[in-house]
C-alpha cells in the first residue's frame, strides 16, 4: 500500500515501489519468485503541483503503466517491471 500525500514526489513513489523488487534476468525486475504484486495507490489526487503545473508522481505512475518500465537515476538505464498491477483510488473532490 503506498500512501499518497501533498510532499510525494517522482522519487518517493519510484523508491517505494522498487523495495519489494528484485533483479530478475538483464534489466527486468519483479517480485521474488513467481509472484504477482498489486500495488495499492491511496489518495492518488493529493501531490502538490510542481512549477510546470504537473504531479510528477502521477507522471510516473502513467509511465509504467503504459510503457511496463521506469528510468534508474543513478545508472541513467532503464528497468523494465513485470509482474504487477496497480490499483488506484482518490478523494472525490
Amino acid at each position: 500500500m503506498i500512501n499518497f500525500n501533498f510532499y510525494t514526489d517522482w522519487f518517493l513513489l519510484q523508491t517505494n515501489m522498487e523495495i519489494p523488487l528484485e533483479k530478475k534476468a538483464g534489466r527486468l525486475y519483479a517480485p521474488p519468485g513467481k509472484l504477482q504484486m498489486v500495488y495499492f495507490i491511496d489518495d492518488v489526487n493529493m501531490p502538490a503541483l510542481d512549477k510546470y503545473n504537473t504531479q510528477t508522481a502521477i507522471s510516473v505512475l502513467r509511465q509504467v503503466h503504459e510503457y511496463k518500465h521506469w528510468w534508474d537515476m543513478t545508472k541513467i538505464s532503464l528497468k523494465d517491471i513485470g509482474n504487477t498491477q496497480y490499483l488506484a483510488c482518490m478523494n472525490p473532490t
